[in-house]
C-alpha cells in the first residue's frame, strides 16, 4: 500500500482498518520512530481532511435541483442525463463531523497538525471564530476552478483536496458519513 509512499490514506468503512495497519507498518519499517513514539504520533506530522455536506439542507437542495433539470451538451448532439433515484438520506446530515471531531479531540489530545472541513455549508454547531483553533473550514471555491462549480460530486472535490492551502505532504481523509 505504502510502496509508492502515497500521501493521502483515503478512510472507508472497513478498509480504515486495513489501511491504519498498513500505516502503522510502514511508519515503523520506514524509521519514522518506535511503536512507543508511534502511538503518541508526534514523530509523524500529518494533517486532517474531512468533505461535509448536508443534503436535507433547503439551500443545497434547491441549487441541486435546478443544475439537475439543466440538459448540458456533452461532445455533439449526446446530453448529460442525471438520475433522481438517490435519494437526499444519502447525505443527510446525522452529526457524523460533530461525533468524529470529538473523537479527535478526545483518542488524540497531542495531535499536532491542522483539521481541514471542506465544505460549503458550515454546520450551525461548528465554533469557526477561535483564530488559534486547528480547524480551518475550506470552500470549494478555494481548491477548485469557478468554472467546476457548483459540482455536487465528492469525487471531482476529493480530486482536489491537494490543493487545499498549507496542507502538509500527509493527510488522512474522512469524509462526513464516518464517525
Amino acid at each position: 500500500l505504502f510502496g509508492n509512499r502515497v500521501k493521502v490514506l483515503l478512510v472507508t468503512g472497513f478498509s480504515i482498518i486495513v489501511i491504519l495497519q498498513s500505516a502503522i507498518t510502514w511508519l515503523l519499517i520506514s524509521g519514522y520512530g518506535s511503536s512507543a513514539s508511534l502511538l503518541r504520533y508526534d514523530d509523524f506530522l500529518f494533517d486532517i481532511v474531512y468533505t461535509y455536506v448536508n443534503g436535507s439542507n433547503e439551500e443545497y437542495i434547491r441549487q441541486k435541483d435546478y443544475w439537475f433539470s439543466i440538459d448540458l451538451p456533452l461532445l455533439g448532439n449526446d446530453r448529460i442525463h442525471e438520475y433522481h433515484s438517490i435519494s437526499s438520506s444519502l447525505s443527510k446530515d446525522n452529526n457524523e463531523l460533530c461525533f468524529s471531531l470529538r473523537s479527535i479531540e478526545k483518542f488524540m489530545p497531542s495531535f499536532q497538525g491542522h483539521i481541514y472541513v471542506v465544505t460549503d455549508q458550515i454546520p450551525n454547531w461548528l465554533n469557526v471564530s477561535m483564530p488559534q483553533s486547528q480547524l480551518r473550514v475550506i470552500s470549494t471555491q478555494e481548491i477548485m476552478d469557478n468554472r467546476y462549480l457548483p459540482t455536487f460530486n465528492s469525487h471531482a472535490i476529493e480530486a482536489n483536496l491537494h490543493k487545499i492551502p498549507h496542507l502538509k505532504e500527509f493527510y488522512l481523509y474522512f469524509n462526513d458519513d464516518y464517525i
